[in-house]
């Protein structure tokens, strides 16, 4: 059986981050998962890294990361924090013979993440991006459903997703001073809170990579910013022998209804409503409906999970360090055609 290449109180995890995403998302999902076991916590204060460490008996605190990654109780480390620190930090980690979960997106340029992926892949290790959409159980069936030629051959993708900023009720409402509002530091605010997931999903579905035709940023909320607030993207994913459209919409500065993903083929269609929430309904050309239920823990814990398969060497479907370097390059250059 697969679980016993991990040791018995599970893979041992660093977190990288002691609030905001690291204690409100990775290292519940670390401790709720039987295959992994919260090992250190290192955060800017030992009195942040300390208060996430105590959630986990046996977790250690640290404020420095080389004695973090010294550990030898930690295999893996889960980076969360802001994006422009994603990838000298992942690079650290990978230095030090550790494999690597990073938040999305795994860099703030298309250069930076290439030259890690294949950084990863000369030390023998394992890097991550935490793209959870594609473990929600409708984006699953989804998948497998196009894979079987439930729409013929795909011609047209088409996602909405809105998500108002603060997405949290414990987030500021103000991102003045923050990484988010800086171009630099953000790598693109929308495009990278929100769309990066959406890019990584449209193409997964698809199960091909593509080029950015189309890029329209704005501004419609946070106008005092650098970064955007609002975008549209057109992508084509060509095969051998047709090519599909992708359009994807997004913002944190408006309202909407629950997200839609919809695939449009030669012989057929779905349309699924909810998926990136815990309610989902997808319907079918050929008059079917079908209903998932999930919560985001168990997304994020599925997604966790996956990496620690990979790391197995087994079978997994998350997004590798190559897949997640192209989707940055693609929002990177959609970051500059959109000011342009």
């Amino acid at each position: 059986m697969w679980r016993c290449v991990i040791a018995d109180s599970g893979m041992g995890f660093a977190v990288v981050g002691s609030s905001g995403h690291a204690a409100r998302v990775a290292a519940p999902a670390i401790i709720g998962s039987a295959l992994t076991r919260l090992a250190a916590v290192f955060g800017t204060t030992f009195e942040g890294a300390q208060r996430l460490a105590a959630t986990s008996p046996g977790a250690s605190a640290y404020t420095d990361l080389d004695a973090m990654l010294a550990d030898p109780t930690v295999t893996a480390v889960w980076i969360a924090g802001p994006n422009h620190l994603h990838a000298d930090l992942a690079e650290r980690c990978l230095e030090a013979g550790r494999h690597v979960l990073v938040e999305k997106p795994l860099a703030t340029t298309g250069a930076r993440a290439t030259e890690l992926a294949s950084r990863a892949e000369e030390h023998g290790l394992h890097l991550g991006v935490d793209y959870q959409h594609r473990f929600r159980p409708g984006h699953l069936w989804m998948r497998d459903a196009i894979a079987r030629g439930a729409v013929g051959t795909p011609h047209l993708v088409r996602i909405h997703r809105f998500w108002r900023y603060p997405y949290y009720p414990d987030m500021p409402a103000s991102i003045a001073g923050s990484w988010r509002e800086s171009a630099a530091d953000s790598g693109g605010w929308a495009l990278n809170d929100i769309g990066s997931h959406l890019v990584d999903l449209s193409l997964w579905l698809l199960g091909r990579p593509g080029r950015l035709v189309f890029a329209q940023t704005a501004n419609h909320r946070f106008t005092e910013t650098e970064a955007e607030d609002t975008a549209i993207l057109v992508i084509d994913a060509p095969a051998e022998h047709s090519s599909a459209t992708v359009v994807i919409d997004t913002s944190n500065a408006m309202d909407s209804d629950a997200g839609t993903v919809e695939v449009f083929g030669s012989d057929g269609w779905l349309r699924a409503q909810g998926t990136f929430d815990d309610d989902a309904v997808i319907r079918s050309a050929d008059g079917r409906e079908v209903r998932f239920t999930t919560t985001a823990s168990d997304v994020y814990r599925s997604s966790l999970e996956d990496f620690v398969r990979r790391v197995a060497d087994l079978s997994a479907v998350g997004a590798s360090g190559a897949e997640a370097a192209r989707a940055t390059a693609l929002i990177e250059e959609a970051v500059a055609r959109g000011r342009g």
